[in-house]
């Protein structure tokens, strides 16, 4: 029975093991995002893998494996004792929307300095400055009736302004 297991490439080889594993039939996945970067004052996107140096692989693991391992690119599988261990199930079709770089943007927030918009909620629709984040929420500083209130948000529920 095929599963998912994850494989560790070399620096920067996510995309030459990815087209290996395929000409060898394997099925692999890489999960992208598309980041906005900033150079000489220039804004631009550029895709990235969203786990670097890592990649999704499936097959059956009493059928061949091994050459996975001796395939460019790759450095080795993820496991215990060389055997490799798979993920549990669902874990990879949940990164399903991140095979293709355009479905995901993520702006580096720049505390201080980044425009945000509230999205939903009861501050829905103002824009403020982004101050900090801490796991799944962000501050931000909103001006309201002329004075600076910090309100907190779910990152999900902000956007770039």
């Amino acid at each position: 029975m095929q599963r998912w297991y994850v494989g560790q490439t070399h620096h920067g080889q996510e995309s030459v093991a990815l087209k290996q594993l395929e000409l060898q039939s394997f099925i692999a996945f890489v999960p992208y995002l598309t980041i906005e970067r900033v150079r000489r004052g220039v804004p631009y996107q550029v895709a990235e893998p969203l786990f670097p140096n890592y990649i999704f692989i499936r097959f059956d693991i009493i059928e061949r494996w091994q050459p996975i391992a001796h395939t460019r690119g790759m450095r080795r599988l993820l496991g215990n004792d060389n055997t490799p261990c798979p993920l549990p199930r669902g874990y990879v079709e949940v990164l399903a929307p991140c095979r293709e770089p355009s479905l995901v943007l993520v702006r580096r927030l720049e505390p201080g300095v980044s425009q945000v918009r509230i999205k939903t909620g009861q501050f829905s629709g103002l824009t403020g400055l982004f101050q900090a984040q801490a796991n799944d929420r962000v501050k931000i500083l909103l001006q309201i009736l002329g004075r600076g209130v910090c309100v907190t948000a779910p990152i999900a529920a902000i956007e770039a302004a």
